[in-house]
């Protein structure tokens, strides 16, 4: 099918359209008011971010549920384990959450237009039946047909939730790409989904089988749950109990008319090869490569006490196994082994995509500077004429001089801007998160980032940086040591971003002690990846250095910050009525 990118689409009477500014909506029916339309949800990915916004408020919402729905019963025994065991409201996105909402919301609505219908189709017969007869029933079929026709127009609108993406350059070709790898590895004549799965200890009567699948047609296609307009075309792997839609951002997963959700980074794709034995009609495409009976000896022959003995193909397929930690397990066998090395490349394009804009930013709404915010610190490397001079020339101790210049250059406007940030000298506009549990899972997340920022300037102080240098009495690699410098200077402006994530969103006024706790932990940080051009310089800027040298770089939360973070989320929860 190939990609698309539209920029409007329809929702019952409702137009949707995509501007620089977000959704605007047009109504085209008289007699709908806009306040009773769908929700148009905004989420922009590109250069500057990943953001989510609702544009447009739709029809009063009910109140989050809170007690948890079960998960299904599992089978009796002797049925086989069920494949797709994890319950789909335990799979959550860590951004855009309030979508997800709203789709379990409108999937949980019934359609109004099938009661109309069979009311007024009884209703009909009924008048067909009475003396006045034919007048008054057609009289009835004409009120039933134009009663049925508005509320399906109505249902559009009610049970429909509009998702329009804004994608820049950066975020289309990853996802362009999936798309492209997704139609390779569909070209095959037939894929399965694997319902369950039981072993057996009678392997004589089933073909020599230690474990049998129970299996149903699947589809890879592009495809959106019934409730969702958007204007981009989405890959879906149709089949089974559960289906999974691959959005830009999120992977969809939908079970009868509950959805849930699972970032890419926690999403797991393993594959494999599988030898089946097919006891019905082998496709076209699928490579033989042995086989074996219905009833079967010990020696792999015939088992000739049964008349009815027939002999059945091994087929070599291809399986896709799914996964995450929240619960996800899904098998797929195609009936062709293609090359699925370009799906998992662009799969990891797409996370490090969406890792990348999340960084850029952490906070749902859209980021805009303030008339008296200051000039950004540079967002791409900076290689200037110094560098470029010691690249040329490697002069003694080059690998360090560079290294020095290259983070001077690039790591110290950041740190700059992170005084400018203390100092109050600039403000950004970063909006308001007014759900109290939407606010508490952002607080989360945010410390969840934090050991994630220092695990990375770890591994890249501790073993990157070094190994750039190369071994004693060895020269360095050029691109290697700038590569390691640019991974520093990311490192340092994802700080500061989160930095002015936490100090410029508009969080309800429970949270004050929490995001006053939160901003005390990244100049540590900041602080040292600093330090390490300082202590370079203070070496190797001696005329001729010698001896061994060590810098310490110790990366330290301030005193009881854990603590105190702990107690201001425990009492801004209390306050705000969530856990």
């Amino acid at each position: 099918m190939g990609f698309y990118l539209r920029k409007s689409i329809s929702a019952g009477p409702f137009r949707f359209n995509l501007s620089g500014s977000g959704v605007g909506l047009s109504v085209g029916v008289k007699g709908f008011r806009v306040g009773t339309g769908p929700r148009g949800n905004y989420v922009h990915m590109g250069r500057g971010g990943l953001y989510y916004r609702a544009s447009l408020g739709g029809a009063h919402r009910p109140r989050r549920q809170q007690t948890p729905v079960p998960p299904s019963p599992s089978p009796q025994s002797g049925t086989g384990t069920v494949i797709e065991t994890g319950d789909v409201l335990e799979m959550k996105p860590t951004t855009g959450s309030h979508i997800l909402e709203q789709i379990n919301e409108k999937m949980a609505l019934s359609p109004l237009w099938p009661w109309a219908l069979v009311g007024g189709g009884v209703l009909s017969l009924i008048a067909f039946s009475q003396p006045s007869g034919p007048a008054l029933g057609i009289v009835s079929l004409v009120a039933t047909a134009a009663l049925s026709i508005w509320l399906a127009l109505r249902d559009q609108q009610r049970r429909a939730v509009v998702i329009m993406y804004d994608l820049d350059d950066d975020a289309i070709a990853p996802f362009q790409k999936l798309t492209e790898e997704f139609d390779r590895v569909r070209s095959v004549n037939q894929i399965w989904n694997v319902d369950t799965a039981e072993y057996t200890a009678d392997w004589k009567r089933n073909a020599g089988a230690g474990r049998l699948l129970s299996r149903k047609a699947a589809s890879l296609t592009y495809s959106v749950p019934g409730v969702v307009k958007t204007n981009v075309s989405v890959p879906a792997i149709i089949g089974g109990r559960q289906n999974v839609y691959f959005f830009p951002d999120v992977a969809l997963i939908v079970q009868g008319s509950r959805a849930g959700a699972l970032s890419y980074d926690q999403l797991e794709v393993l594959w494999s090869t599988t030898v089946f034995i097919e006891d019905g009609s082998v496709p076209g495409d699928t490579q033989i490569v042995g086989h074996t009976w219905r009833f079967v000896n010990k020696n792999g022959g015939p088992d000739r006490r049964f008349n009815n003995n027939r002999q059945l193909p091994k087929a070599l397929y291809l399986q896709m196994g799914m996964s995450s930690a929240e619960g996800l397990r899904k098998i797929l066998h195609f009936s062709r082994v293609v090359d699925h090395t370009g799906f998992d490349a662009a799969l990891d394009g797409l996370r490090g995509i969406i890792e990348k804009l999340n960084l850029l930013a952490l906070a749902p709404p859209c980021t805009s500077e303030s008339p008296k915010a200051s000039l950004p610190a540079p967002t791409t490397f900076v290689v200037g004429d110094e560098a470029k001079r010691i690249k040329t020339e490697k002069p003694k101790f080059w690998e360090y001089k560079l290294t020095i210049t290259l983070l001077r250059d690039n790591v110290g406007p950041v740190i700059e801007q992170s005084k400018r940030l203390q100092q109050g000298a600039y403000t950004k506009v970063l909006g308001q998160i007014a759900s109290p549990q939407d606010t508490l899972d952002w607080c989360r997340a945010r410390m969840d980032e934090v050991p994630k920022l220092c695990e990375d300037f770890g591994t890249l102080v501790n073993e990157r940086l070094p190994a750039s240098w190369g071994p004693a009495g060895q020269p360095g690699d050029v691109t290697t040591i700038e590569k390691v410098c640019e991974g520093l200077a990311d490192c340092a402006r994802t700080v500061l971003t989160w930095k002015e994530t936490v100090r410029f969103t508009n969080l309800p006024s429970a949270f004050s002690g929490v995001q006053a706790a939160l901003l005390k932990f990244p100049d540590s940080l900041l602080e040292q990846i600093g330090r390490i051009s300082t202590e370079l310089e203070r070496v190797f800027g001696q005329e001729n250095p010698s001896g061994t040298y060590n810098i310490n770089l110790v990366v330290t939360a301030p005193e009881d910050w854990s603590t105190e973070l702990n107690a201001a989320l425990k009492v801004a929860a209390r306050s705000m009525g969530v856990s």
